[in-house]
């Protein structure tokens, strides 16, 4: 076990700006990263919601929730 200090901390290494690459790389991590965000909250089917999107899950509790609001 390492006692916590400099004995015990990594440098890091790297550039203090980052590549014209490494940019492009991120800027498409992140696209895919919006990608995946989109599709996990609109399009995949989730078990605990009836099996349906949770957008859509969200959406209709949204109208469900006026409703009883207009009702009351």
């Amino acid at each position: 076990m390492q006692r916590a200090g400099r004995d015990g901390q990594r440098a890091v290494q790297g550039r203090a700006h980052p590549s014209p690459r490494a940019l492009a790389d991120g800027r498409a991590g992140r696209a895919r990263d919006r990608e995946w965000v989109h599709f996990w909250n609109t399009r995949r089917l989730h078990g605990a919601c009836g099996d349906i999107p949770p957008a859509e899950y969200e959406a209709a509790y949204d109208q469900r929730l006026r409703a009883a609001t207009e009702a009351a």
